[in-house]
């Protein structure tokens, strides 16, 4: 059986490494348009703050890909996807064939028609994009956007003692917090000198390399910037007359992680799965559903007939030592636990729990996620010892609901 997985990410290492475990006689190639080893995007952060190594950053070394027999690919990217030939075509020409297919491709930053083929633009995705941050920025940085990607690298660069401007529409993570949880990370970055700028207007950059940004009426001397606006998903190869795409761009697949294609797979970034928490179809774009997915492809693959259950959202970022979680969905009645500034909120419908957000203490993140899936109760969290007889219960939906 040859197998070809598209992607060394998240969802591409747990479908090889749980083919490994079960069988270690298929031919298994891994395809990876980056030239280094798979890393962890979740730690490039890090990384550029100095919190850890560059050897830190890798989930296979040499060995373990020796051990593990898997032939893989790195510095190549697929051009072309033949799923009646079974065979992928890659940009030196070379063609690899297929029993199965996982596509794994993942997703590249979006940027703005404005900041296209500038010098002095940069986005952080890869570990070539934070090698080139690290060594790029020293004075004054401009991130465009407010998403978890921008928070993680605002605290990173102004750990090092860079000046950081963050350009924001309304207020940073809005799609994961509460709008007063967003303002406790407000006061985080101005007590630690970052400025944020709320503004829904089009910053104009001046200098090729980019040497400053105008926004609203006021004018930032800079390094460069960081564009953190989201991501599109890596599908530009995949014949949309021959494989099912979504509305998103992203593969549509099966809750077996199917594709229209008989033997081909989609998982992680690129492909479009079901929410758990509104049964609606998206891009998840998150770490652990992508772990879950490759395991799910693998397992079909090897005949298991496994069902994807959905994807629940889970962010978690530190914020000047003080941590954040959002879990699942904001839009529904809260249940607030307060104690000195640690806060445990539950969003609820129907008396189900359905989501959450934590500050300063997250330990129980990963049992609140689990008893999500389950679909506990209200009453289910006292039993866990979530919730105490303390707690402050708004019975108002539109208080909290989330949004800009």
């Amino acid at each position: 059986m040859k197998v070809v997985i598209i992607g060394a990410g998240a969802t591409g290492i747990s479908a090889a490494e749980t083919i490994r475990q079960f069988d270690t006689d298929w031919q298994l190639t891994v395809v990876s348009r980056d030239n280094s080893l798979p890393f962890s995007p979740i730690a490039l952060s890090e990384y550029i703050e100095g919190k850890i190594s560059r050897e830190k950053l890798f989930l296979w070394d040499d060995g373990f890909v020796e051990k593990a027999g898997i032939n893989l690919v790195l510095g190549k990217a697929v051009v072309s996807l033949r799923p009646n030939e079974q065979e992928i075509m890659m940009d030196d020409g070379s063609v690899l064939p297929y029993d199965q297919l996982l596509i794994a491709s993942g997703a590249s930053p979006v940027l703005p028609e404005n900041l296209i083929n500038l010098q002095g633009v940069f986005t952080l995705r890869s570990l070539a994009d934070a090698e080139a941050i690290r060594r790029h920025f020293k004075r004054r940085v401009v991130i465009y956007g407010a998403g978890a990607v921008a928070m993680k690298v605002s605290v990173a660069l102004r750990r090092v003692g860079v000046d950081v401007i963050v350009l924001c529409r309304s207020r940073v993570l809005r799609r994961q917090f509460d709008e007063d949880v967003c303002e406790l990370i407000h006061g985080l970055f101005a007590a630690n000198g970052v400025t944020l700028i709320h503004t829904r207007e089009v910053p104009r950059i001046m200098g090729n390399p980019v040497e400053r940004v105008q926004i609203g009426g006021r004018e930032f001397e800079c390094d460069g910037i960081i564009a953190a606006l989201g991501v599109a998903p890596n599908t530009s190869f995949v014949d949309g007359q021959a494989i099912q795409l979504g509305p998103s761009g992203g593969v549509v697949t099966s809750d077996r992680m199917q594709t229209s294609s008989a033997d081909v797979y989609a998982a992680g970034d690129c492909a479009e799965t079901k929410d758990i928490i509104t049964g609606k179809r998206s891009i998840a774009a998150l770490w652990l559903p992508a772990v879950e997915q490759g395991r799910v492809v693998a397992l079909n693959m090897l005949g298991q007939d496994v069902a994807y259950e959905g994807a629940l959202s889970q962010n978690m970022i530190d914020v000047f030592d003080t941590p954040f979680a959002s879990i699942g969905s904001l839009d529904g009645e809260k249940i607030d636990v307060r104690d000195g500034k640690t806060i445990r909120r539950f969003t609820l419908k129907s008396g189900k729990v359905v989501g959450a957000q934590l500050v300063g203490d997250i330990d129980d993140a990963g049992l609140i996620s689990s008893g999500i899936k389950r679909g506990i109760e209200v009453t289910d969290l006292e039993h866990l010892k979530l919730l105490s007889r303390r707690c402050n219960r708004s019975l108002s939906r539109s208080q909290y609901v989330g949004g800009e």
